[in-house]
């Protein structure tokens, strides 16, 4: 996924709490209670310059304020490194390009997220011969945050915890072990935290993401998780969905070459795929309830449907306990 794609699937989710954190003084103006509505799609249609290079996140969201009026937020994310001279003449390009196309009110909002503590966007402007225009739109920048690490750490906000891992993965560029012992802490910290399972496995998505790790290293740390009994309890991991798919990979690629042949590469492709499919409902029942029945690692290690194999590790987050999943198991097999 583009780096572009982890900001909009944990803004899609999470936005009341993102403006709680970076916009408060927005955030009080918004009627919550009526939810949102992501228009992303009709802002892609607005950007008709096609521009290149410099990489930002857009995202358009309706919403409704306290006083019944509509209004539509467009948030900015500037996720370069650096600064950029002609940002303050995009957010001022997009903003009346919606309101000449949605005639309503417009709030244009930015959150940088680059390491420049000198860069300070946050007005557009020009004038020639009486002709004038000065446009301002707030501003949030990550960096400010450092000050308010503690408070980070003691907030229930699910982005305060995702500001600390992007101002983590900063600070510790050059020390892979600091950001490692970090990063475990951190995804403990995840699962604790009270959130649905779909909002866990998008933040644990968001902090894989920016918190990357050498790749041994990373395989050392997700280990640790697995052989905690402390983690063995939590609900869901999905990093066992990105280390199972390289192992699948590597088992089919092996089995392929070692038979030389395109057919024997298809077939050791298709053996890795349904070895790590039986093996990641394992790893999901150990890590949830400790222990797995020999009977239930043998009927799920026997199963040659990769599509069955994809339903039984659904099956294996959602049961309640062990024996429950033990039960759909034997259904399912016999049908």
């Amino acid at each position: 996924m583009a780096e572009d794609g982890f900001w909009k699937e944990v803004l899609d989710v999470f936005f009341e709490d993102f403006m709680a954190l970076f916009f408060p003084q927005e955030h009080a103006g918004i009627d919550w209670k009526v939810g949102f509505n992501v228009r992303d799609k009709e802002l892609s249609k607005l950007n008709r310059d096609n521009e290149t290079g410099t990489r930002f996140v857009d995202k358009l969201i309706e919403v409704r304020r306290l006083d019944g009026d509509q209004a539509l937020v467009l948030v900015h994310v500037e996720i370069q490194s650096r600064a950029d001279s002609d940002f303050s003449r995009r957010m001022w390009t997009y903003h009346y390009r919606i309101i000449d196309r949605y005639r309503c009110g417009v709030a244009s909002l930015a959150l940088l997220a680059d390491s420049d503590v000198s860069w300070r966007p946050g007005i557009y402007g020009h004038k020639l011969w009486g002709c004038e225009l000065t446009f301002r739109y707030p501003t949030a920048k990550l960096l400010d945050f450092q000050v308010r690490a503690d408070e980070l750490r003691s907030s229930k906000n699910p982005f305060a915890l995702l500001t600390l891992a992007l101002l983590k993965a900063q600070e510790t560029a050059n020390d892979m072990s600091e950001r490692g012992r970090w990063k475990l802490q951190a995804m403990r910290s995840l699962y604790r935290f009270g959130a649905s399972r779909k909002e866990t496995r998008q933040l644990l998505k968001f902090m894989d993401w920016a918190v990357r790790l050498p790749e041994e290293l990373d395989r050392q740390l997700h280990t640790l998780l697995a052989n905690s009994e402390e983690d063995k309890k939590m609900a869901y991991v999905t990093s066992f969905e990105r280390i199972g798919l390289e192992r699948g990979m590597e088992k089919g690629l092996k089995q392929g070459l070692e038979k030389g042949m395109k057919q024997g590469l298809e077939q050791g492709l298709e053996q890795g795929r349904l070895q790590v499919a039986q093996e990641n409902i394992l790893d999901v029942l150990v890590l949830r309830f400790g222990s797995v029945p020999q009977s239930v690692q043998n009927t799920v290690t026997a199963q040659k449907d990769i599509a069955l194999c994809k339903e039984l590790h659904r099956a294996s987050i959602r049961t309640a306990t062990v024996a429950e999943f033990a039960a759909l198991l034997e259904q399912w097999v016999k049908r």
